[in-house]
């Protein structure tokens, strides 16, 4: 039987990190370099006894390192063994020794963790190691002072820290700090808040308010924009002012208000703090205006007024240092002058402007009166004036119809006031400047040539007025007229009318034309014409039938018993006029009278041609002798 038998290399334990590593003196508290060992042979595991707290060991099967590494906790001298563990022995093993020595700890007392700019800091930093000597050390950005130093404590940090020029924001100061004995212990740090000393930048709306307004004060620090403000207030002047406040914020919105008669000062103390640092109070002054107490009274004659009077009504307060600011609203109702509004000079005012009504109905101006001390108003004040409108008579010219023969009144002339004829009203008429006793109605006929007018009184108002002066003139009625008429025979006759007496302003009128105050009608056509004359006033009528002469251009002689006969029968009345017919080489046919029955169209007791035949005729027109040649047509 054949075995077979397997040697195992035996088991080492070799140090394969640095030969210091092995002993070591280290400070507590810091880490340890570590301890690093390889494990060759069959063992499996190490064994590590007598480390110091804080350090621990580890195997890594795969590698066959193991380690020792840590932070000793405590101060002492710890020899260590090792020892492989597992496979074939004997096991490997080795020793060291881990030597701990003690750390200095400092301790901070750090009294004022926040300044203000300028303050001394108050810091205390003690080491648990007796005669460490302990550093410090600061970088800050924003101050002036350099903290750094060393010594054996206690230290006591009492240097005062200033902000650099142009810093306006908080700077926090971070001391590092450590204490070294046989070793260097761990940094502790500490920070000390080195604030800015701020400003109050403020502005206000207005530092002279009326009682009962609100303050309008902005607190703000244009380089310090994280400071806050508070403030307390007071009056300093003047006597009593409620509503003022003690607060804080970025706006002071009080209400004051004062019921003395001279004006109060109220000062507000505004103290600007960042942090716990304050900066220097700043005193804002307000002056709190006593505003008029309502006091008006209005006294003269309050009533009714007509158009074109005075109030003369007199607004009057019991102090005297108020004045009034005044407006009239007006309806209906005109100021002479234009002006509606204005302040007076003094506390008594009297209206005494002209008020005049711009219709037919009664008006009101409405005033307003607000009472001024300084620049603050008091309670508005109304008084309404009542306006009652004028009557508002009116007369025409006219004239009288007077008979010429006779002297003798024939046609009155009517006056009316145009006011209505109620009892609401007193009528008098006035004569050459004398009343007519009879005379109380709104009309009235005069029968005299003169000057007239009338007063008319409003009897519920009491307002009256006085018309225009008028004329009354006499005319005399025409008694007649004539006329000539010129161009007969044509369609373009014109006709002149001459009136006999009368002294009125004459009009004329052909047939149912137009009037006119021409006495000559052109383009007047043959035949019988209506003319009339009248005056303006009615005084003249006349009326007068006249013709204008024309011929007939045709007549028909064939016995149906129309227009058997020619003749111009326009001439009938004119005995002394001759009328020849001629045919037309110029024979006599005819000679007849405008009073006779005409030509029948024969000769000689012979029926003539139908054709043209010529006639010519003498007659007179307007007392001169004229004739005139045309021909006409006989048709059969």
């Amino acid at each position: 039987m054949t075995s077979t038998v397997v040697i195992s290399a035996a088991t080492t334990l070799t140090l394969i990190s640095d030969v210091a590593t092995e002993n070591q003196t280290i400070c507590e508290n810091f880490s340890l370099s570590s301890i690093n060992y390889q494990v060759l042979g069959t063992a499996t595991n190490v064994v590590v006894t007598g480390l110091p707290t804080g350090v621990t060991s580890s195997y890594n099967a795969v590698t066959g390192v193991a380690s020792i590494s840590g932070t000793p906790s405590a101060p002492g001298v710890y020899p260590y063994t090792i020892t492989t563990t597992g496979g074939c022995a004997p096991q490997a093993t080795d020793n060291g020794v881990i030597t701990v020595t003690i750390a200095p700890t400092v301790t901070i007392v750090n009294n004022t963790p926040t300044i203000c700019d300028g303050e001394a800091m108050d810091v205390t930093i003690t080491s648990d190691v007796p005669g460490a000597t302990i550093y410090w050390t600061a970088s800050a950005q924003g101050i002036n002072e350099i903290i750094s130093g060393n010594g054996v404590g206690p230290i006591v940090l009492n240097q005062n820290l200033t902000l650099q020029t142009g810093q306006f924001l908080p700077v926090d100061l971070v001391v590092t700090t450590y204490g070294v004995a046989d070793c260097i212990g761990q940094t502790q740090t500490f920070t000390v808040r080195i604030n800015p000393i701020p400003s109050v930048d403020y502005t206000v709306i207005d530092d002279s308010i009326c009682s009962g307004e609100t303050t309008q004060i902005s607190l703000f620090s244009d380089d310090y924009p994280g400071a806050s403000f508070s403030w307390t207030s007071e009056v300093v002047s003047g006597g009593t002012v409620s509503g003022m406040s003690n607060g804080s914020g970025s706006m002071i919105t009080d209400t004051l208000t004062t019921a003395n008669l001279t004006a109060s000062t109220v000062v507000y103390h505004v103290t600007p703090t960042m942090g716990i640092c304050a900066g220097t109070v700043v005193d804002i002054t307000i002056t709190v205006n006593p505003v008029p107490v309502d006091d008006l009274t209005f006294s003269g004659s309050i009533n009714a007024i007509c158009s074109g009077e005075m109030p003369n009504v007199t607004v009057a307060s019991g102090n005297n240092n108020v004045v009034y600011e005044w407006s009239v609203q007006l309806n209906g109702v005109a100021v002479t002058g234009g002006v509606t509004s204005g302040v007076s000079t003094s506390n008594i005012h009297l209206i005494d402007h002209v008020l005049t009504t711009t219709g037919l109905v009664a008006g009101t101006a409405v005033y307003t009166f607000t009472p001024r001390l300084g620049d603050c108003l008091g309670v508005p004040r109304q008084y309404t004036q009542i306006v009652n409108p004028l009557p508002q008579p009116v007369l025409l010219d006219g004239s009288i119809c007077v008979e010429l023969s006779t002297g003798l009144v024939f046609q009155s002339h009517h006056l009316d006031s145009g006011i209505p004829n109620t009892a609401n009203y007193d009528f008098n008429w006035y004569f050459n400047g004398a009343p007519i006793p009879t005379a109380t109605q709104s009309t009235y006929d005069a029968t005299e040539a003169g000057s007239y007018y009338v007063e008319v009184q409003n009897i519920t108002t009491g307002c009256s007025n006085t018309s225009n002066t008028i004329t009354v003139n006499e005319i005399n009625n025409a008694t007649d007229f004539t006329y000539t008429v010129t161009n007969a025979f044509t369609d373009n006759a014109t006709i002149t009318i001459t009136v006999i007496d009368g002294n009125g302003s004459l009009l004329y009128q052909l047939d149912d034309r137009d009037l006119q105050d021409s006495n000559v009608f052109t383009g007047v056509s043959a035949g019988e014409h209506i003319v009339t004359v009248v005056d303006e006033k009615g005084c003249t009528y006349l009326e007068k039938s006249i013709l204008v002469v024309d011929y007939p251009k045709f007549f028909t002689p064939n016995g149906d018993g129309y227009n058997e006969t020619w003749n111009i029968f326009s001439l009938r009345g004119q005995s002394n006029t001759k009328i020849y017919i001629f045919d037309r080489y110029g024979k006599l046919i005819k000679q007849i009278s405008p009073e006779s029955q005409g030509w029948d169209g024969t000769f000689n007791g012979k029926q003539l041609p139908s054709a043209d035949y010529w006639f010519t005729v003498e007659y007179e027109e307007n007392q001169q002798k004229k004739v005139f040649k045309a021909h006409f047509s006989l048709k059969r």
